[in-house]
């Protein structure tokens, strides 16, 4: 019930309570909330201030609209992330909105031409392949698609599980000196495996980044490939025209 004696306006009173709500997982994520018209009966409140609350609630990233269908619940803040900052994306995931890493492959193949162009290596080199993603209960963000010399990489397997991002895998847990991030943004449609590791429909658009980290004489020493989810994610890309 609304506190008509609060200083705070109804639409903050709402939206503090909803947010609470989905917070304790009452709503869960994907779950449709009241129309504004029940908002409107439920609280004795306008269509304006039902609106001014779930306006407020979609800053806050914890729900989104669909155009004709109504608001539903989203999982966690929506994530905004400049490309030259991608590399603390992982952290970012894991320390600030407590999300887990899960690996669903992990393989020793051989380099293909493109790969090992990008190692500067020869081809048919051996490299792990890793494919894991950030997420919790609710919606995974982000897919990643690793490859990393096993050269460089010694004991690797057992290292994936004590360092929970890539960047303190490679600086602490081989004590690499990665000098430079290269990033190379693509627009992307996503496929069948972001469809299921995602929870995005196949073809609709997606975020794909390719980052290659450099050591500090310049040899590229991982490549990864990296999906990320459009909804949950505002790509903040700088373009330099000549």
């Amino acid at each position: 019930m609304l506190n008509k004696h609060k200083k705070k306006a109804y639409y903050i009173q709402i939206a503090e309570t909803l947010e609470s709500m989905i917070r304790s997982g009452y709503f869960c994520y994907g779950q449709k909330l009241p129309t504004l018209t029940d908002m409107k009966t439920i609280y004795n409140i306008s269509l304006k201030v039902a609106a001014q609350a779930y306006e407020r609630l979609n800053d806050m990233g914890l729900i989104y609209s669909v155009r004709g269908k109504g608001y539903f619940v989203s999982s966690h803040h929506r994530l905004s992330i400049d490309l030259d900052d991608i590399h603390q994306l992982e952290y970012q995931l894991v320390y600030e909105y407590k999300m887990k890493k899960e690996i669903i492959l992990y393989e020793i193949i051989e380099m293909n031409r493109y790969i090992a162009q990008i190692f500067n290596l020869k081809e048919h080199t051996k490299c792990y392949h890793i494919k894991q993603y950030y997420g919790n209960n609710n919606q995974n963000v982000l897919l990643q698609e690793l490859y990393m010399p096993v050269a460089y990489y010694p004991d690797l397997e057992p290292k994936l599980s004590i360092f929970l991002t890539t960047p303190s895998l490679v600086m602490n847990g081989y004590r690499y000196s990665v000098d430079e991030f290269l990033n190379h943004f693509f627009a992307s449609q996503a496929s069948a495996e972001h469809e299921m590791f995602l929870k995005i429909k196949q073809g609709e658009p997606i975020w794909r980044i390719e980052t290659t980290y450099l050591s500090e004489t310049q040899q590229p020493i991982v490549f990864m490939n990296q999906y990320l989810s459009g909804e949950f994610v505002e790509m903040a890309v700088m373009i330099d025209v000549d």
